[in-house]
């Protein structure tokens, strides 16, 4: 089984079946191929599907056989995919490995093959299965959209945003899975720049984001009384927020 797999993704002169197209780089090629399989796993029926749990009919989106182990790493996978060493800054240095940071060509393949899509699939099939699913999602999403509008996109399209919410909002108990959505949603409005998500921020929807997320990293700055925390909310704030109005409702 393990030839067969290393064998179709060889192109033709390395004794395979299948061709690489002219002028296309193997490496994204086989890229490709590997994010379309992991997308294809996320997406497959591997258990009888449930239409009723203990007599009280099943939600509609519940209502498929995917197993939440596969969505979880694979979720996990598509995270780290995405990740390459670092040319820049402080990498590597005494004796580190060199930091890994989202590679935007490798962004792209798994946003292009569904892999956005499949992720924000997995948090709404699996709403329940907060240590498994939604936390390797919910990292794996800050990779995969950091500093790539594409994808923030897709995210946006596909209602994960809304998903992200609502899952914070369900386990608000837990601090862990609450940092984990926050992170997720600070770089949403960062945007490709690292710093002010333009595009999202000009509608309702990320003004209204922007100042819940704003709202709460404000409300855990003041209860640590860590100094530095609270000027990075007030950053957050100022450049979000232009408004000083909107920025005074968050801040006080």
């Amino acid at each position: 089984e393990q030839e067969d797999q290393s064998r179709e993704v060889l192109p033709a002169e390395a004794g395979g079946h299948d061709e690489v197209p002219d002028e296309e780089d193997p490496k994204s090629w086989r890229l490709e191929r590997l994010v379309k399989r992991i997308t294809t796993m996320m997406g497959q029926d591997v258990h009888a599907i449930e239409y009723e749990r203990g007599n009280r009919q099943v939600p509609v989106e519940e209502q498929h056989g995917r197993d939440e182990m596969v969505a979880a790493y694979a979720s996990r996978a598509l995270g780290q995919i995405v990740l390459a060493r670092s040319e820049h800054k402080m990498a590597g240095l005494d004796g580190r490995f060199p930091m890994l940071v989202p590679d935007p060509d490798k962004q792209t393949v798994v946003g292009q093959v569904g892999g956005v899509q499949q992720m924000c699939d997995a948090i709404k099939q699996f709403p329940k299965k907060r240590d498994t699913v939604l936390r390797f999602t919910i990292a794996a999403m800050a990779n995969v959209i950091r500093c790539h509008e594409g994808n923030q996109r897709l995210l946006d399209r596909h209602k994960g945003i809304d998903l992200l919410t609502a899952s914070m909002s369900k386990w608000s108990e837990d601090k862990r899975h609450v940092a984990l959505i926050l992170l997720t949603l600070r770089v949403m409005l960062e945007g490709s720049d690292g710093r002010r998500n333009n595009w999202y921020l000009d509608t309702y929807r990320g003004k209204t984001m922007a100042k819940m997320v704003v709202k709460m990293y404000t409300t855990e700055a003041i209860d640590s009384g860590v100094q530095t925390k609270i000027v990075e909310a007030q950053e957050m704030a100022r450049t979000w927020l232009p408004e000083r109005k909107a920025q005074d409702a968050v801040l006080n």
